[in-house]
């Protein structure tokens, strides 16, 4: 995390937050779908606690909880470095 990258309250932006998020679920729904993934549809996020300087690692964990002939369904955490739920998300994927 870089300075640039914190709020002038010393949190880490929500965006920053979300695209860790990202990096997670875009790859997963691409084998999740035989590579056939057209794109996000909607990113719901839900901000539970800040992530700061003082957290040195967070953890993000997807799991796809609904895989149709057209949609999946993700939901995610991001974890702070104590294993606390920082950011809670629900991501809705097209398929092609």
């Amino acid at each position: 995390v870089c300075d640039w990258q914190l709020s002038n309250i010393g949190y880490i932006q929500a965006g920053f937050l979300t695209a860790m998020v990202d990096c997670a679920y875009g790859p997963m729904s691409d084998v999740c779908s035989g590579m056939k993934s057209a794109g996000t549809i909607d990113m719901n996020s839900y901000f539970l606690r800040p992530i700061t300087m003082e957290d040195e690692e967070v953890t993000v964990v997807v799991r796809l909880t609904t895989n149709t002939r057209r949609i999946m369904h993700f939901k995610a955490e991001l974890l702070n470095s104590k294993g606390k739920t920082a950011l809670e998300m629900n991501i809705n994927v097209m398929k092609r």
